[in-house]
């Protein structure tokens, strides 16, 4: 009786020539572009965050960062886990050539999302105005005229997604990551330097508002180059009810991991003070940094995974899932190392007063490199139908996270909110982790030897 010869080959050599299997030109010519765009959006995003931090100071710094995240929080209910519903249809609708079901998507989703937050701004509007006696005068004005953000952003989010899906991630990702903060940087430098206007947490919402809408006409711009022809001639069909119940699991998994990574901010914010609040952002954005490999990787990874499975390839799912989790570590690494040896320096860049987060940097920095060690986890669970399970992860750490910053953000500050993030971040990473070894037989995260059929 014949047996089936297995070939282990090492990741770092092509010699059988399955870096060509998994990775084809126009895939690469996808990278390429994504990796290009992003690069650069990090850099303006960073320089944004630099200047908003000068301009502003550390108080009304503060005050926008969390009128900003409570924003984000309201969008992540807006959207409806349809951004991330969209990497699932989508490429299956234009694979399949279900032009209608596809019309259908993008038409019903587009509206539930405008819906939602329009509805949820409005309410936000209405608990902001209530609670006036007790928020300060100018920081309610901050938070109501962050609600005319909130559908702007959920529609930008949204919009992109579809082009993502469809596998324009240059025209998906160029808006938001480089048109936006570019024209708020030019707007920030204009009404600071060449106007009499006073920087403030409320000019700074109304530059990104302006940016952002601004981006929006790019994206429907794009969109009309982007989708298929065949969108137009076809009837719109409609599978609502599936769609909800998917998408209603991804807004759980994005909410959560939202809520993971957001609710240290909101709660320094509301037990310490909007100054440790924006002090604790600026070394969160710094740590942010270390998953740029994992998040860039995902924008092409996220969609194929899909797709990949659904075709039984398991082979081929496998090596691209471990090739994002290697160029994730050899990414973060040596970030890594200088958040914790060069916090103070980073650090120093937004303003004397932010030097003092450089222990939390150090802290979430950490937490941020175990996340790139587990690679693309969280993403496979919810691009291979597990979505229910990647939800409870997410969901009882969030719990436990919300937990942990009660307990130690009145003995440890911003600290204290550093290290319940460390723990909660490394607890969801490795249970993510855990899940797709034992139940879908994938390991996402770094592997030096795969067995080739």
């Amino acid at each position: 009786m014949c047996q089936k010869k297995s070939t282990k080959i090492n990741i770092f050599s092509d010699k059988s020539g399955f870096i060509s299997r998994v990775i084809s030109l126009p895939l690469m010519r996808r990278l390429t572009g994504a990796f290009i765009v992003n690069v650069l959006g990090v850099v303006i995003a960073f320089a944004l965050q630099v200047l908003l931090a000068r301009v502003l100071g550390v108080e009304s710094f503060g005050q926008y960062i969390y009128a900003l995240t409570w924003i984000n929080l309201c969008v992540l209910v807006a959207k409806f886990g349809l951004d991330t519903a969209a990497l699932r249809y989508i490429p299956e609708y234009e694979t399949q050539m279900r032009w209608g079901l596809l019309k259908g998507f993008l038409r019903r989703s587009n509206q539930i999302v405008m819906m939602l937050s329009i509805t949820i701004s409005i309410i936000f509007v209405i608990v902001v105005s209530l609670m006036g006696a007790r928020i300060d005068a100018s920081f309610s004005s901050v938070f109501i005229i962050a609600c005319f953000l909130l559908p702007l952003s959920a529609y930008t989010i949204v919009k992109g997604a579809y082009l993502q899906g469809l596998k324009h991630i240059v025209f998906a990702q160029a808006p938001q990551v480089i048109l936006r903060p570019l024209l708020m940087v030019i707007g920030i430098v204009f009404v600071s330097q060449f106007t009499s206007v006073r920087s403030s947490a409320e000019v700074a919402i109304i530059l990104n508002i302006i940016a952002t809408c601004l981006a929006i006409i790019v994206l429907l711009v794009l969109s009309k180059l982007a989708y298929p022809r065949e969108i137009n001639t076809s009837v719109a069909e409609y599978q609502t009810s599936e769609w909800g119940k998917v998408s209603f699991s991804m807004m759980f998994i994005t909410g959560f991991s939202l809520i993971l990574n957001q609710a240290d901010l909101i709660m320094v914010g509301a037990m310490v003070s909007t100054t440790d609040a924006g002090i604790y952002a600026a070394a969160s954005r710094v740590a942010t940094f270390m998953t740029f490999g994992i998040t860039l990787v995902n924008l092409i990874a996220a969609p194929m995974m899909s797709q990949l499975y659904a075709e039984g390839n398991i082979s081929k799912l496998k090596i691209m899932l471990s090739y994002t989790a290697w160029g994730s570590f050899i990414f973060a690494t040596p970030l890594l190392v200088i958040c914790i040896f060069f916090g103070e320096e980073i650090l120093s860049l937004f303003g004397s007063e932010f030097v003092s987060g450089a222990g939390a940097l150090a802290i979430l920095a950490m937490g941020r490199w175990v996340n790139a060690l587990t690679g693309a986890s969280g993403f496979l669970l919810a691009m291979t139908g597990h979505q229910k399970q990647a939800a409870y992860i997410l969901g009882a750490n969030s719990l436990i996270n919300i937990a942990l910053n009660y307990i130690l953000i009145p003995y440890y500050g911003i600290n204290g909110a550093a290290i319940a993030t460390l723990i909660t971040m490394v607890s969801w990473s490795l249970m993510m982790l855990a899940y797709g070894k034992k139940y879908i037989g994938i390991n996402a995260s770094l592997s030096l030897k795969f067995t080739w059929p």
